[in-house]
């Protein structure tokens, strides 16, 4: 009410010649309103559209697939080789996801190993001790073939008269060879 004064009134209806204490618009557009932006830019916000699983505003930290939230990848779990995330399941020896190792071994129990059962039911990985069969066909069996080619014989179905087998009966002559 002073003629010719300075005093202006502003949005909010205060009539003075101070600019500095002029309202403003808040950042809904309400003259000397107290809205203001939150952290995530939303005006009157609670800083939540923006948070992390931690609840920090524009924070880092995120949710693994077993439910830890923080920003360390490191520890992030990981699926086992059945594809559950943070199980424990792994391939055995012989490949097989949660596996005893059984598929792949040999007859020593020894995974991926090269023991094998010969004939005569002995398991190791020395061939050199393989059982063999004998003239009669038998494995691990003690026959033999004689000098004259019989198994298990005696060597008298080829003998001389003086009882040497392939013999030519000179072993027993006398010096007129008679």
């Amino acid at each position: 009410g002073v003629p010719n004064g300075d005093n202006l009134e502003d949005e909010c209806g205060t009539c003075d010649a101070d600019s500095s204490n002029d309202c403003v618009q808040d950042c809904a557009g309400t003259w000397g309103g107290t809205s203001v932006n939150d952290e995530c830019g939303v005006c009157g916000g609670d800083n939540s559209s923006c948070a992390d699983c931690a609840g920090v505003p524009n924070g880092y930290a995120v949710e693994d697939n077993c439910g830890t939230c923080d920003d360390d990848s490191s520890n992030d779990c990981v699926q086992d080789c059945a594809g559950t995330w943070g199980g424990d399941l792994t391939d055995d020896e012989c490949g097989i996801c949660g596996g005893d190792n059984s598929v792949c071994a040999d007859c020593a129990g020894v995974p991926n190993g090269s023991a094998t059962v010969d004939n005569c039911g002995t398991c190791d990985a020395d061939s050199s001790n393989d059982c063999v069969q004998d003239c009669a066909g038998t494995w691990g069996g003690d026959l033999t073939d004689d000098e004259c080619g019989i198994c298990g014989g005696d060597n008298s179905s080829c003998a001389d008269e003086c009882g040497v087998p392939n013999g030519d009966n000179s072993s027993c002559a006398d010096a007129c060879g008679v």
